[in-house]
């Protein structure tokens, strides 16, 4: 079983379990849950084989396929992104904070680098803005 200790083993169900309890939260967290949805597929995606091969081929398919789906589990609140998002300067700082989080963290278990992260930080969320400006 491929296991490096990726933050979404922890992001993932804590931001979840947050979404889903707190909807007073789901502005904020919304995006943050689009970001860790992208950024966990593209990254998965690059670690394929490696997931495959480190262990049986039906343990590492499961677990290659498993790691996608609950990355994407996460896009599914995009049908609560015209309800709940909107612009503010929470969702500003916490796209800062994720940023400093990424260039401070001496640990980064990922293929990916972190200049690769901030590319895909900033594609995710200019569409995000954009779009609440489109529809509204």
């Amino acid at each position: 079983m491929y296991f490096n200790f990726e933050f979404s083993y922890i992001l993932i169900p804590l931001i979840l379990i947050l979404y889903i309890f707190i909807k007073k939260l789901r502005k904020y967290l919304m995006y943050t849950l689009i970001l860790i949805a992208t950024f966990g597929i593209i990254e998965t995606a690059f670690v394929k084989n490696k997931i495959i091969n480190s262990s049986n081929k039906l343990i590492g398919n499961l677990q290659f396929y498993f790691t996608i789906l609950s990355h994407f589990i996460l896009y599914f609140s995009l049908v609560e992104y015209k309800k709940y998002y909107s612009p503010n300067l929470i969702c500003i700082l916490l796209f800062i904070i994720i940023n400093l989080f990424v260039l401070l963290v001496p640990y980064w278990p990922y293929n990916l680098t972190k200049n690769d992260f901030y590319i895909i930080n900033f594609m995710c969320y200019l569409p995000f803005l954009l779009l609440y400006y489109i529809i509204n």
